[in-house]
């Protein structure tokens, strides 16, 4: 009965058995499982918490990228807003510039930025006094201006080359001289008396020789030392005198300049055209041959004209419409300008040769809209080169009552035409200079002033100091042009105003006035 009862309990015992195996497996695996998420968790957090320093290091990286390209003279200017935006004294833009400036005294044999030549102390420092100045030129301007000089050295250093070419081969020709002697002592074994004489002679002509090289090396020391002289002291002397020879011939190009401008006061006319309409697509816009190769740019306007206006001439453009008298019936009026078929503004560069332009202004589509040939006009924009301009006057180019000078110097800047200066009519003095390079002074409105006003004293004073300040600007040899004239040669869109709107766009001016 005995065994009977141990055979009966055996399969208990292996189900025990397996039990606790398998309890022990699961255990083990339930470990390395929460062993291995433990891993990942950390494994995680490491990359994480190694990404941002990284992060980090690449921001710094792109904005000291924008500190070397401004350096080097190759930034936008967004390159440089930004720089001017976040570099502030003592931080890590301002330490940079100070070893990009400490490496180029270095490289150029100064001991500090102080000592370089004024070509190269372009940027000393990043400083908040003084709005953090960043300049428009770099290394590679400041090249371009001594490649003049660089040409002069380099051909010294020809010369230089040439005379050190020369003392090669003679050294070359002694050791020929040297070799000979050897191979000579060498055959002339039985031959003393000889090999002593000959050995002599050959000793002489060596000293002869060397004599010889010690004094043409003498010479071409000498030689040297002049030209480093002219280098150094005859040169700067003619490149000062050539400074002031360009100079002065600068200032007698002014006064031609103005003297031809005085002259071409009476022959203002649109300019020749500066491109033409290659396409008005469906959605209305309109492709122009020209782009980025002539320095177009976003914001910039163009009168369009018919293909034939050049033969026909500003009269083929001018039309004759109907207004009302103001008692019901209506009387003939004849534009005194040419009418543009439209005026266009350039919204996008898409290539060298090609930009894309919206339409601001078309007073008859269907008849008389811009189409495929037609010319484009700018009279104040000529391929990449603006003209430079000034403006006086009251500039309401909306009709809201609101002086509107300084948005028409910025869209004006925009298309790159240069505005010298604008006269303030609140301080009633000049915002910039007008120079000889002004070409034009577009005057703006004045004011109407009926009888019986309150303010007829101050608005009177306003108008005199308006043309006051058109007579000073025109002695530069400036052409006066009307708003209206200058704008509409160019394709700048604008709404004249009443009287009304007028004199509140004055109003600010007036109260300074007593």
């Amino acid at each position: 009965m005995a065994k009977k009862s141990k055979e009966t309990n055996l399969p208990l015992i292996l189900a025990l058995v397996f039990f606790i195996l398998t309890t022990l497996a699961f255990g083990v695996m339930w470990y390395m499982g929460l062993a291995e998420q433990e891993k990942l968790a950390a494994d995680k957090k490491k990359a994480t918490d190694d990404v941002a320093p990284k992060n980090a290091q690449k921001e710094d990286a792109e904005r000291m990228l924008l500190l070397y390209k401004v350096y080097l003279g190759i930034a936008e200017e967004t390159d440089r807003n930004t720089i001017k935006t976040e570099a502030k004294a003592n931080d890590k833009y301002a330490a940079e510039l100070e070893k990009l400036n400490a490496a180029l005294a270095k490289g150029l044999g100064k001991e500090k930025y102080d000592d370089l030549p004024d070509t190269f102390k372009f940027w000393k420092a990043i400083t908040v006094a003084d709005g953090n100045k960043v300049p428009e030129t770099g290394l590679v301007q400041r090249y371009a201006e001594i490649t003049g000089k660089e040409a002069v050295y380099t051909n010294v250093d020809k010369v230089v080359k040439t005379y050190e070419g020369q003392i090669e081969n003679m050294k070359t020709a002694i050791g020929n001289l040297v070799a000979a002697k050897t191979n000579f002592d060498t055959k002339a074994g039985d031959l003393a008396k000889e090999k002593e004489d000959v050995a002599k002679n050959t000793a002489k002509g060596i000293d002869m020789r060397t004599a010889d090289f010690d004094k043409i090396v003498k010479e071409r020391n000498d030689e040297i030392a002049g030209l480093k002289e002219l280098v150094s002291i005859t040169l700067p002397n003619k490149i000062k005198k050539l400074e002031v020879d360009l100079k002065q011939a600068r200032e007698d190009l002014a006064r031609e300049t103005a003297s031809k401008a005085k002259a071409d006061r009476e022959t203002f006319a649109y300019d020749e055209p500066q491109g033409k309409v290659l396409k008005r697509r469906p959605d209305g816009t309109i492709e122009i041959n020209l782009g980025s190769a002539v320095g177009v740019r976003p914001g910039l306007t163009f009168s369009v004209f018919p293909p034939d206006y050049p033969q026909k001439g500003p009269k083929s453009r001018m039309f004759t419409h109907f207004k009302s008298n103001g008692r019901g019936g209506f009387v003939e009026e004849t534009d005194m300008e040419p009418q543009p078929k439209a005026k266009i503004e350039v919204f996008k560069v898409e290539t060298e040769n090609l930009s894309l332009a919206r339409i601001i202004d078309e007073p008859n589509p269907i008849r008389d809209g811009a189409t495929v040939g037609d010319l484009l006009y700018n009279t104040a924009w000529r391929k990449g080169v603006g003209d430079h301009v000034a403006l006086v006057g009251i500039f309401d180019i909306n009709g809201d009552g609101i002086d509107d000078i300084e948005t028409v110097v910025k869209d004006l800047t925009k298309m790159g035409i240069t505005v010298d200066a604008y006269y303030d009519l609140r301080t009633r003095a000049w915002v910039g200079q007008v120079t000889e390079r002004t070409r034009y002074i577009v005057e703006g409105r004045r004011l109407l002033i009926p009888e019986g006003d309150t303010k007829r004293p101050q608005k009177e004073k306003l108008n005199v100091a308006i043309a006051n300040a058109s007579g000073i600007a025109s002695q530069k040899g400036s052409t006066q042009i009307t708003y209206r004239d200058f704008f509409a040669r160019m394709g700048y869109r604008y709404r004249d105003g009443n009287e009304d709107s007028n004199n509140k766009a004055s109003a600010p001016a007036i109260m300074y006035l007593k």
